[in-house]
């Protein structure tokens, strides 16, 4: 649903989309090894682009939560949308083919990378933890409170419009929010901080000992079962399908216990896992005595 006269974006707002689309071009560059500029569409511009994109284009959904609140969505026309999907693929640019389910579910992917960016930048600056949520395809259903829009281009792919959309909840967290401004410590927070622990039973006390010992972890994606002949014969250029679609979680691995789920997103150069979902403590301290 698109507002025909959206409010003007507040300070925090404009930081909030500029955060964003830092971490767009960041993500994008690291995936391609070119850099990628943006270009802030007009306020005319960017309501244009989204009257146009309406139902015809690929919309993507995100919840807000945490330190802001509210809902976002981001709308790209399809050519575009073709465009990202197989940057991430690694595949040639062909834009003559139809926009499938595996393009759609690999512009999802890239869209979470790009918040998993946004929100390790908006933290310091919003003054607690940010978390952006991808919710699903399609319009919204609610009015923009605020837009803008940005114009992608990069020697690596053809130009491309990326309009977002914030709901009125989230234009109001915003522009009470701290964004925007040098993020000064609390000095409540430290009067606050928690007193000194009692000393800890003698079990945990056993534990405590091993706290500095370091494992080895590891990011599964997926596995499936392979005849010893098919591994034998595997050579470069091989693809071997795993079990795990694409925005399925990945798992966080000591030794062959599964101690976490996450997402893989993209931080100064190298892979990582923004952690979603841990196991209790007491399946992880059963994963160390194996």
């Amino acid at each position: 649903m698109i507002n025909e006269n959206p409010s003007p974006a507040s300070r925090g707002a404009k930081v909030f989309l500029s955060v964003w689309t830092t971490g767009v071009c960041e993500v994008l560059e690291k995936i391609t090894g070119t850099a990628f500029t943006a270009a802030d569409l007009s306020p005319k511009e960017a309501g244009e682009q989204a009257r146009k994109l309406g139902e015809e284009g690929v919309w993507l959904r995100f919840t807000v939560a945490g330190a802001l609140k509210g809902e976002q969505s981001f709308g790209i026309c399809k050519s575009g949308a073709l465009r990202l999907a197989q940057i991430l693929l690694g595949e040639p640019f062909d834009e003559t083919r139809d926009f499938s389910n595996d393009d759609q579910d690999a512009l999802a992917e890239l869209f979470r990378q790009f918040a998993g960016a946004a929100a390790l930048a908006l933290k310091p600056r919003a003054g607690g933890e940010v978390s952006l949520q991808f919710a699903g395809y399609g319009p919204a259903n609610w009015k923009p409170h605020a837009q803008g829009g940005v114009r992608l281009e990069s020697e690596a792919a053809a130009q491309s419009l990326l309009v977002a959309l914030l709901d009125p909840g989230l234009a109001e967290s915003l522009a009470s929010s701290p964004l925007g401004k040098a993020a000064q410590p609390s000095r409540a927070a430290k009067r606050s901080a928690s007193p000194a622990p009692t000393p800890p039973p003698q079990e945990t006390r056993k534990v405590d000992l091993l706290l500095d010992v370091e494992l080895q972890v590891s990011l599964r994606f997926g596995k499936r079962a392979m005849p010893l002949g098919d591994i034998l014969e595997l050579s470069a250029g091989a693809v071997v399908e795993l079990d795990q679609k694409i925005l399925e979680p990945v798992e966080l691995m000591v030794g062959n216990k599964v101690v976490a789920h996450g997402e893989v997103v993209v931080m100064d150069g190298h892979y990582a896992l923004r952690v979603t979902e841990v196991v209790n403590s007491a399946e992880r301290l059963e994963s160390l005595r194996e």
